[in-house]
């Protein structure tokens, strides 16, 4: 076992390295004597095309043999391609299965995952009752950052839940203390708005840009609009037009940039 550990450890070790061949090599002697994660890490450079070319078809097989041994991360890998379309079209029912079955092995990821489908309805009804118990324990057992911003969420527009805007407040705090982008950004909309605490612009545009400089496309947004149009800071087009820019090349896409070029 030893052995196996120590192969799976040398293709990490060539991967920080950016050596992927060797890295390829290591992880195939990793599988030759039996190690899941050797599976799961070739998979990963079939997945991506790091120093192979890129055969999401091989990942997927690989994917399914590591999953076999309950290696999760593979099961997680698994559910991400079907639910992106990867192999060519997009399949919820699938990724839903997969997802489940990383949570049904404790996989944290697999699990926040498995509720993120029931929160948006892909590949099934959606369904706040499923996925906002699955939230809650990953927030309040693990402190997972996604899944604080989520419970927040519910209880600040009261889906499932009724509002409640301090227990919203203290998740968005709890997200906050881990650097969690959108927590800050919601932190900006509750004082922003004066939702549960005294409206307060610049505590607001504070979270706002903390929250931007986490690389968040809806804080970039909400800055972008702040500055073109004055609210509580001087209407300032430049850095309004620069955070519009910055939320695009986020992949933002929902808002309006009506400025001049």
């Amino acid at each position: 076992m030893q052995n196996r550990i120590n192969y799976v450890d040398f293709g990490y070790f060539y991967e920080e390295e950016g050596d992927y061949k060797q890295a390829f090599k290591a992880y195939k002697m990793a599988v030759k004597m039996g190690d899941g994660y050797g599976l799961n890490n070739l998979g990963w450079l079939y997945r991506n095309g790091y120093g192979v070319k890129k055969d999401v078809t091989k990942a997927i097989k690989l994917f399914e043999q590591a999953a076999e041994y309950g290696n999760t991360t593979a099961a997680v890998n698994l559910g991400s391609i079907y639910e992106n379309g990867e192999n060519g079209s997009v399949d919820y029912k699938a990724a839903l299965k997969w997802y489940k079955y990383a949570m049904d092995l404790g996989d944290e990821d697999g699990t926040f995952n498995y509720a993120n489908m029931y929160h948006n309805g892909y590949g099934v009804e959606k369904d706040y009752s499923v996925s906002f118990p699955v939230f809650l324990r990953l927030a309040d057992e693990y402190e997972d950052p996604k899944a604080l911003f989520y419970v927040g969420l519910y209880y600040q527009e009261g889906y499932f839940v009724d509002v409640d805007y301090d227990k919203a407040m203290k998740y968005y705090l709890s997200g906050a203390e881990q650097d969690d982008g959108c927590c800050y950004n919601q932190l900006g909309v509750m004082y922003g708005k004066g939702l549960g605490v005294e409206k307060d612009l610049q505590k607001s545009l504070m979270y706002y840009l903390h929250a931007a400089e986490l690389d968040d496309g809806t804080a970039c947004i909400n800055l972008g609009y702040i500055y073109e149009h004055g609210e509580g800071v001087k209407k300032d087009l430049k850095k309004a037009k620069y955070y519009y820019k910055k939320a695009a090349l986020l992949g933002e896409t929902d808002y309006s940039d009506d400025l001049d070029e």
